[in-house]
């Protein structure tokens, strides 16, 4: 609402109007507590204020850092002797710019946040998922047949493979992507709360959603690929 007023503001005082008056008649009721602040502006310059100090008064009891720092640049342009339109455009296209460049940094903070969730909560468990099948069935696990390589496809040059298991405990890896999962949702929580409000302690509440989606994740897609595809090799 600031640049909006400031403008209406610098519009009345281009149109005729003094201060006093450019300041009352900008006051309107879709201002909120602004309109408060520009009314006691002018009817402070209407009783003898001086500008600098009736505008001066305008963010007492409003908790605005952009009022403010409109107030401050408002008092030292008219120190600096520029007109007060000008002064009033140029501010108000100042905020004007930095709130578009906080929408869109917002924007750009929420698709990082976005993506960081998907890759924690969704990417890695099915990536996991399946190298835990991947794992299982070249050690022999989960029912899966054991494949002979023939003397033929050696020759050829097939890649080499042996009937024997691979060497890899399934158990140690299912515990290690488990392991991995619970881990990247903490460390991920933790970037999150940074990266969406500036505190790490603000991703705490991520926590349990990314450990029960990744974790759930992982073990439904484990079982669901055991059950479709170990039932596919055996037949």
């Amino acid at each position: 609402m600031l640049p909006d007023a400031l403008r209406l503001v610098a519009s009345n005082l281009r149109s005729g109007l003094t201060v006093d008056w450019a300041l009352l008649q900008s006051a309107r009721e879709e201002f909120g507590s602004l309109k408060d602040a520009i009314e006691i502006a002018g009817k402070g310059i209407a009783t003898g204020k001086s500008e600098e100090a009736a505008f001066s008064g305008m963010p007492k009891g409003i908790k605005s850092e952009n009022l403010s720092r409109a107030v401050d640049l408002m008092v030292q342009g008219i120190r600096s002797g520029g007109q007060l339109a000008n002064i009033l455009d140029k501010i108000a296209d100042i905020f004007r710019n930095r709130s578009l460049l906080s929408k869109e940094m917002r924007s750009s903070v929420l698709m990082y946040a976005i993506f960081i969730f998907f890759i924690i909560g969704l990417a890695a468990p099915v990536l996991f998922a399946i190298s835990d099948y991947l794992v299982s069935v070249m050690s022999g696990g989960m029912g899966a047949p054991q494949v002979d390589i023939s003397q033929e496809m050696v020759i050829i040059g097939a890649p080499l493979m042996q009937s024997k298991s691979a060497g890899v405990d399934p158990k140690f890896m299912t515990t290690y992507f488990l392991a991995a999962l619970i881990v990247s949702s903490l460390t991920g929580s933790i970037v999150l709360g940074q990266i969406l409000s500036g505190n790490e302690k603000a991703g705490f509440k991520f926590i349990p959603i990314l450990l029960a989606l990744s974790i759930v994740l992982f073990s439904a897609l484990k079982y669901l690929l055991a059950l479709v595809l170990g039932s596919m090799i055996g037949k």
